[in-house]
């Protein structure tokens, strides 16, 4: 459910750039998109990682990736 009200959040302000085709929407694209990999990527290191050096990696990637995704909505949203 969360995975699902953060891909929605970031997409939002995306998709109104979605019918400009400027590099500007472009790159929010896909740092979007990348942003959300790295969140779920740290899911999995966290779910299924053996070592706890993996885990805290895991943890440290959703924290920051979330940050960093919240920063670039907020700026999609502004522009």
């Amino acid at each position: 459910m969360n995975r699902l009200f953060l891909a929605m959040a970031l997409a939002l302000p995306i998709f109104a750039f979605g019918a400009d085709k400027s590099s500007d929407g472009a790159f929010f694209k896909h740092a979007a998109e990348g942003g959300i990999a790295e969140v779920e990527a740290g899911k999995l290191a966290q779910t299924k990682g053996n070592s706890q050096a993996v885990k805290d990696f895991g943890s440290m990637m959703i924290k920051d990736h979330s940050a960093a995704n919240a920063k670039l909505e907020s700026i999609a949203a502004s522009e």
